[in-house]
């Protein structure tokens, strides 16, 4: 992969994982709150942006040196299917909670404090 295209995908990584995290967040809310339609229909985006994320992350890593034990991840992925196919919303808002947005959570933290601020630059 060329520099360019590494640290261009790098910048949007950057500038998705907070549109992310509000996503997480607002299918969280949907699930607590009762709204499991609403919920639902965010999974979908939800599931894809995460799997381009932990692709960014891991094709871009020569640039931010981050680790992220994507083995853990897909145990808390392979437990997240689990309580959607059980249809357990509250199992399922955790874990989107306390499993899955704390990875990317993590991650910027980890950015930020190797390159400053990561939604400004």
């Amino acid at each position: 992969m060329t520099d360019n295209l590494l640290e261009d995908t790098f910048k949007e990584l950057i500038s998705y994982l907070p549109k992310l995290i509000s996503g997480i967040d607002s299918c969280i809310d949907s699930f607590r709150n009762g709204d499991i339609n609403h919920g639902i229909s965010l999974l979908y985006d939800i599931l894809n942006g995460i799997d381009w994320s932990l692709d960014a992350i891991a094709l871009t890593k020569p640039l931010h040196d981050t680790h992220i034990d994507i083995q853990n991840v897909n145990n808390v992925l392979n437990n997240l299917s689990t309580a959607i196919r059980d249809k357990d919303y509250i199992l399922t808002a955790d874990m989107l909670e306390y499993e899955v947005e704390t990875v990317f959570m993590k991650f910027i933290d980890a950015i930020e404090k190797k390159f400053g601020d990561a939604n400004g630059g």
